[in-house]
């Protein structure tokens, strides 16, 4: 049952009140003291029937693909509460129904809302945070102020709070500890900051109020300073430092710098003051840590320990406090009774163990990318209340305001960013022209071809406005380079693995780097190279986990150049988890594509930013560039030459390959005959355009052909000079009406076309060179041929 755009977002807005409402309904507890259970379940209930909406509107199968991670981490919430009877509590109930109330709830969205009424009502709890957090932060200091004076009036109580409690906390405040109306000076703090915070936010973005959220800030941040609470203290220092960061005014760095040495003094003197209320001795480094984390790290420890003994899924969400009663001696949780471990790493650690807190990875993960989405000042709150939660824990597992605010934000970057075309990641070996020029000097060498061709596809992907990263494994042999280590910087789109000249350790590094790089990566689709083998495996592991569409470049079959080994099972078994593939001949889609997935036929690509051809000054050459191997026809391009024997031409060759020795041999004693090895593609380039004719002479009746497209077809092209080819089955008919034809490659079929060639005129090559240009640079462009594989992987994301 499909529902309406307004119906689903006026949901959504209804949800997420329900939880602000929530987390409210506690500030009400303190001031009145009555059971507030009955409107936790009422909110819980909310929450869930919001989720059983949406899960009826997008289908249980949808539902579970858009939300995996979140899905995720509530299974293993709940397998650690049942794999551990010992240590449960109806608390443990509690804490699940509190995530997935304040987070799972929060961050689920079916993608057809209204996005910027969404906004709205996320602004609207924004405004009603500030508001009642300045009636509770204001109504502190009147309290703590005049307690005193109220008391000697006669007043007995504030609300259902003990005035006598009053003038307590009144004291308390002499040692920079403030509850006031909050229970406690901690919770002042951490109200006061994010209040101030919201109210930076809505005096930038919104617009409205603006004088009351001054007067707000101005008296949150009195209460941060007052509040006596190290952990929101570090949480301001973060804030003040990645302000500075996005500032590029000296003065405001110099301000936060001054703010900073005030900050640490603050907190080395409530460390040093407090030092005297910690119970528990000890000796050496471990007693004067624990003394300067204020008792944190002997919890910590204990925390720990409690991780060790049951590592793989913890002693189980909101076990904490029980499971430390029975296997911790003498332990400060069970003393003071926490219920969390004041570090919200060690407490997911110790919770949930090993599986949950990979869980609880992948979930930071998407609210990571989520909040780069939102407002720079949001994303700033959201770091400093991480920092927060190394020393206390206010984001989740508890029933405060980080722990809305968060997961809202977050989930609504998400939002936003599932509406956005997403990034593309192109595995490969590609690498940079100049690290090309500099790092491969040896005489074997990485095919310069194969370089181009990668390369023009992901800088296509650019000219299409769309967001690349080239994620290079660098290929490193003893034949090839001449380091055991390298480090490589990346620049621009393009990303480099640490590069290892060491077998076996440098495919396990290149598999494992874009296996991790592809599983924190922002949601996107994967381009692979197929015959990139380090590259493939680990980023299409990665990219099944998270359910991101990928497509497999495939260029040559495998066996082709290197036999039936184990390179070439591997690789087909690459290609089999390909979710689609980029063919360069459609013969290539009926050998390697049984299961009907989407494909399309791209055959070669040039470079766009190619300028038209105009008549030139030729110098009579003939020019093959490749790989120089029999199997491309050089022996048999070198006979048919001599045999033409017209010397007005001479004959070229660049690149190299196993027919080197022979191909000279043949060439020996002919001043005509130049064999000039491996050019920079883009002094090849140069070379091509002066050119009077390129060749391609492989011969057809060999069984690859119909497997592969030779990209120097295309690159010829490109130049916009003359150019020939044998009649390979993989290249259309269309292109013969501006190339020309060496039947089938043989040294009669060669030797024919050369007669031919001496008798045109030279406005005839001219202007075939021209047409064949015009012609790729129209329908073979990389910018357009890119656009067609991004149109193959955006048919694919999931909606």
């Amino acid at each position: 049952m499909k529902m309406s755009e307004k119906t689903l977002t006026y949901a959504k807005i209804i949800q997420m009140f329900s939880v602000t409402l929530a987390i409210m309904t506690g500030f009400v507890v303190n001031l009145f003291d009555f059971d507030s259970s009955p409107l936790f379940y009422l909110y819980f209930f909310i929450c869930a029937f919001y989720v059983l909406a949406v899960l009826i509107d997008q289908g249980i199968g949808k539902f579970l693909r858009r939300n995996r991670t979140l899905v995720l981490v509530m299974v293993m919430l709940a397998v650690t509460i049942a794999v551990n009877p010992q240590f449960f509590t109806i608390y443990s109930i509690v804490r699940l129904m509190e995530v997935f109330m304040y987070m799972f709830a929060s961050m689920v969205y079916t993608g057809c809302e209204d996005l910027d009424l969404v906004k709205k009502g996320i602004t609207g709890i924004f405004r009603l945070i500030t508001a009642v957090t300045f009636f509770m932060t204001a109504g502190s200091f009147i309290l703590s102020i005049f307690g005193s004076s109220f008391a000697a009036a006669g007043m007995k109580s504030f609300f259902s709070i003990d005035m006598e409690k009053i003038l307590k906390w009144n004291a308390d405040m002499k040692q920079m500890t403030l509850g006031g109306l909050y229970m406690n000076g901690n919770q002042l703090g951490l109200n006061a900051y994010c209040s101030g915070m919201l109210s930076i936010y809505l005096l930038k973005e919104d617009g409205r109020q603006k004088l009351f959220q001054r007067l707000n800030l101005f008296v949150q941040i009195i209460g941060v300073i007052f509040c006596g609470c190290r952990s929101i203290m570090i949480a301001l220092g973060v804030t003040a430092v990645l302000f500075a960061m996005q500032s590029g005014r000296k003065n405001i760095r110099k301000l936060t710098g001054v703010m900073l040495v005030v900050l640490a003094a603050g907190i080395a003197v409530m460390t040093v003051h407090k030092m005297q209320y910690i119970r528990h001795g000890g000796e050496g480094l471990s007693y004067l840590l624990d003394r300067l984390t204020g008792n944190r790290f002997d919890i910590w420890k204990e925390a720990f320990f409690l991780f060790r003994t049951h590592p793989v899924f913890g002693v189980g969400l909101g076990n904490i406090n029980k499971a430390a009663r029975k296997l911790i001696t003498k332990s400060l949780i069970k003393y003071h009774r926490y219920n969390n471990a004041h570090n919200i790493f060690l407490n997911i650690l110790a919770c949930t163990g090993i599986f949950g807190s990979a869980c609880f990875l992948m979930l930071g993960r998407d609210m990571k990318h989520g909040l780069k989405r939102v407002s720079r000042i949001l994303g700033i709150f959201c770091a400093g209340i991480l920092a927060a939660d190394c020393f206390d824990i206010f984001l989740i597992f508890t029933d405060k305001f980080p722990t809305l605010l968060v997961p809202v934000i977050a989930g609504f970057g998400i939002a936003l960013q599932a509406k956005e075309e997403k990034p593309f990641y192109f595995f490969s070996n590609l690498v940079e022209e100049d690290i090309y020029r500099t790092l491969y000097t040896k005489k074997e060498r990485p095919g310069q071809q194969a370089q181009k061709f990668n390369r023009l596809i992901a800088e296509g992907f650019e000219l299409n406005g769309r967001k690349v990263t080239a994620c290079t494994a660098v290929l490193a042999s003893d034949a090839i380079v001449d380091y055991k280590f390298r480090r490589f910087r990346n620049h621009g789109m393009y990303r480099y693995s640490l590069s290892f000249n060491i077998p076996l350790i440098k495919n396990i590094w290149n598999i494992l780097s874009a296996f991790f790089y592809i599983l924190f990566a922002e949601y996107g689709a994967c381009v692979i190279d197929v015959l990139s083998i380090d590259n493939a495996i680990g980023a299409l592991l990665a990219a099944k986990l998270r359910g991101m569409p990928t497509a497999g470049i495939v260029t040559d079959l495998p066996e082709h150049f290197s036999g039936d080994g184990l390179y070439a099972k591997i690789v087909y078994r690459i290609m089999d988890w390909c979710g689609s593939y980029v063919f360069l001949t459609p013969f290539m889609n009926e050998k390697l594509n049984p299961k009907g997935k989407p494909w399309i036929v791209m055959e070669g690509l040039c470079d766009v930013k190619v300028t038209p051809a105009k008549c030139r000054q030729r110098d009579h050459s003939i020019i093959f560039a490749g790989e120089i191997d029999e199997q491309n026809g050089v022996i048999n391009l070198v006979q048919a030459y001599k045999l033409w024997g017209n010397t007005d031409y001479d004959l070229y060759f660049y690149g190299s390959g196993e027919a080197m020795e022979k191909l000279e041999k043949e060439a020996d004693g002919n001043e005509h005959i130049h064999i000039m090895g491996v050019v920079l593609n883009r002094e090849l380039l140069k070379i091509m355009d002066k050119a009077s004719l390129l060749v391609n002479p492989r011969p057809i009746h060999q069984d690859f052909v119909r497997y592969s497209f030779p990209s120097k077809v295309m690159e010829y092209m490109n130049t916009g000079t003359y150019h020939a080819s044998s009649r390979l089955i993989c290249i259309p008919d269309e292109y013969f009406l501006y190339i020309g034809d060496m039947g089938e490659g043989s040294v009669e079929d060669i030797l024919a076309f050369f007669r031919e060639f001496e008798k045109m005129p030279e406005e005839e090559k001219e202007e075939k060179g021209r047409q064949a240009q015009q012609f790729v640079l129209t329908n073979k462009n990389n910018k357009t041929q890119a656009a067609r594989i991004a149109s193959l992987l955006d048919g694919m994301y999931e909606q």
